[in-house]
């Protein structure tokens, strides 16, 4: 057992661990006790932890029993004092209703200088405030979905200026919260993926200059502004650009009635399952001098009809999704489409393509570019 580098024993029915557990594992590098019944107040002696000296990931989430979340809001630091080696951790946080005090990482996360991964499991963080991660000054990756989360206090933040991804998806936040998330953003030019699913379930306006001033001083690679009510995402004024870095966007799943954007550098931009169908009919969600887009989902949008212009100068467009719609014809230009691969027109009520220069063009895509065109589900005659 000395070689051993990863034990997982999550998901059993232990309550204690003997004082010795862990010895002789000092080339354990991973180690699971996720999912069990230990209760912090005996079950894990204070040396518990001393023989893994190599340990970087430790999962000691859902352990966190309704009857010891009053006294332990989290798992005790004090146990982790010996993992100098300690990279990512997944933890429960539980802030007590009963008790009018705010949560907070304890003081010795300090000395833990090469932790840079936190995974919250068991979340009740009703309040997030510019304490809550004050001692993690050095993380990277920070997964706080489901946390309950009705307020974000600006400079929640301020000490995570080294974070590239951030989760903080399945919340109940504000649109005052949301502008002071995108405010800490802001001082982040690390920051290169956020997902924000579902935490914002009654705001319906996301304010363009969030992108282009706050997420523009970042570095960010993709964005999830998913499964939210966000009705408008419009900017209209020529500076409302999609920050130049990013290369997924991706606002399915809301009640969109409207979109643009700049768009010069985005590779993916995902849409289904908006209400996109009227605004689309006269116009288009970009109108970028030159666009670097590959795929384009608008999968059930209730789109009748299209912009003949909506494809213009999408020359890199391997995959355009229109399935699940209610068009009739195809009517739009696809002249742009040089080398897509994939044009997807299923479920639709698509009758025939009465023009002949869209079967013209269908037909030259079809030799120079292998396009695969999927019509099934239709009332072709």
């Amino acid at each position: 057992m000395k070689n051993l580098s990863e034990l997982d024993l999550s998901s059993n029915r232990l309550v204690y661990l003997e004082e010795g557990t862990f010895d002789g594992l000092s080339r354990l590098q991973t180690l699971s006790i996720k999912g069990n019944y230990l209760n912090y107040s005996f079950a894990i002696p204070n040396n518990s932890f001393k023989p893994l000296v190599s340990l970087k990931s430790l999962n000691v989430a859902y352990n966190n029993l309704v009857e010891q979340s009053y006294q332990f809001p989290t798992f005790p630091s004090d146990l982790l004092s010996s993992l100098v080696r300690l990279e990512s951790i997944e933890v429960d946080a539980i802030q007590p209703s009963k008790i009018i005090k705010l949560f907070i990482f304890p003081d010795l996360y300090r000395s833990l200088t090469h932790l840079k991964s936190l995974e919250i499991g068991l979340c009740h963080l009703p309040y997030v405030t510019n304490i809550t991660f004050f001692n993690l000054p050095n993380l990277e990756y920070l997964d706080m979905h489901n946390c309950q989360t009705q307020i974000y206090e600006r400079w929640t933040l301020r000490n995570g200026r080294k974070l590239k991804y951030l989760d903080i998806s399945q919340n109940d936040l504000t649109d005052e919260c949301l502008s002071s998330l995108m405010s800490d953003l802001y001082f982040n030019e690390k920051l290169q993926i956020l997902k924000m699913t579902n935490p914002f379930p009654s705001v319906y306006v996301f304010v363009p200059q969030y992108f282009a001033f706050d997420l523009n001083a970042t570095n960010i690679k993709e964005i999830y502004v998913n499964s939210n009510s966000f009705v408008e995402v419009v900017g209209n004024h020529k500076y409302f650009m999609l920050p130049p870095t990013l290369k997924v966007c991706d606002f399915s799943n809301n009640k969109l009635s409207k979109f643009y954007f700049g768009m010069t550098n985005l590779s993916i931009l995902d849409l289904r399952n908006n209400t996109l169908g009227a605004y689309l009919s006269t116009e288009r969600y970009t109108n970028s001098s030159k666009t670097e887009l590959k795929e384009v989902d608008l999968f059930l949008n209730f789109i009748q009809d299209l912009s003949f212009a909506i494809f213009h100068r999408h020359v890199h467009a391997v995959k355009i999704n229109l399935s699940h719609n209610k068009l009739t014809d195809v009517t739009f230009d696809l002249s742009h489409l040089v080398i897509s691969k994939r044009l997807d027109l299923s479920y639709n009520n698509i009758s025939g393509i009465s023009s002949p220069t869209s079967m013209n063009i269908l037909h030259k895509l079809s030799k120079t570019s292998k396009l695969k065109m999927d019509l099934s589900n239709n009332l072709l005659k």
